[in-house]
């Protein structure tokens, strides 16, 4: 099982705790950043590119194989 992980900040450095939402394209599920982390389970190993999503936005592509590291800052 595969997940994207991070820490999540606003550009002015401090921590993102539960005001943004972390999606991919790879499936529905959703990760809530807590005191500027956050850890998303894919429930499978996408092995291709996943497009993540902040706040509904498209924040990056990257390609996931295995545990993937997004540091998230808005």
């Amino acid at each position: 099982m595969a997940a994207i992980h991070g820490t999540a900040h606003h550009s002015d450095g401090s921590k993102i705790d539960g005001s943004a939402t972390v999606s991919t394209s790879w499936n529905g599920n959703k990760a809530y950043p807590r005191a500027g982390h956050y850890r998303l389970e894919l429930g499978g190993n996408p092995r291709q590119k996943v497009t993540v999503y902040v706040d509904g936005k498209t924040y990056t592509v990257i390609h996931v194989d295995g545990d993937t590291c997004v540091n998230v800052q808005l």
